[in-house]
C-alpha cells in the first residue's frame, strides 16, 4: 500500500486504501498524508493555499476569534438590572400567590 493512498477511518481507525472502509463500512475517512509526508511529495514545493493557511494570522483577527469563543460573554449593566429585577419579581409573585393561597379559605371549609 503507498502512503500517497492509505486511508484512515475515522470510525473504526483502521487504515484501508478503499473508498469503504473495509472493517466497519464507513466512508468517513483522512487521507494519512495529512499528517505523514511522503518522500515523493517532499520535494515539492507545498501549495500557496498550504502556505496562506499555516501562516500566523493578524492579532486582530486572533483577538476576534478568541472573544467569539470564549465561554463567558459580557452582559452590558443594564441587562443586568433587568434580569436581577426579573428574577426578583418573579420571586416575590411566587411569595405573594403562595401567601394568598394560605390565607384564603378553602372550598371544604365553605360547605
Amino acid at each position: 500500500m503507498r502512503l500517497d493512498d492509505a486511508r484512515l477511518c475515522l470510525d473504526c481507525e483502521e487504515i484501508h486504501e478503499e473508498q469503504e472502509c473495509p472493517a466497519c463500512g464507513s466512508e468517513v475517512f483522512a487521507f494519512l498524508t495529512r499528517w505523514i509526508q511522503s518522500t515523493s511529495k517532499a520535494k515539492a514545493p507545498l501549495p500557496a493555499s498550504a502556505t496562506h493557511a499555516r501562516s500566523a494570522q493578524d492579532p486582530e483577527h486572533l483577538a476576534a476569534w478568541r472573544e467569539i469563543t470564549d465561554a463567558t460573554p459580557d452582559i452590558p449593566g443594564r441587562g443586568k438590572k433587568i434580569v436581577t429585577r426579573s428574577l426578583l419579581g418573579l420571586a416575590a409573585m411566587g411569595i405573594a400567590g403562595w401567601a394568598w393561597a394560605k390565607t384564603s379559605p378553602s372550598k371544604d371549609e365553605d360547605s
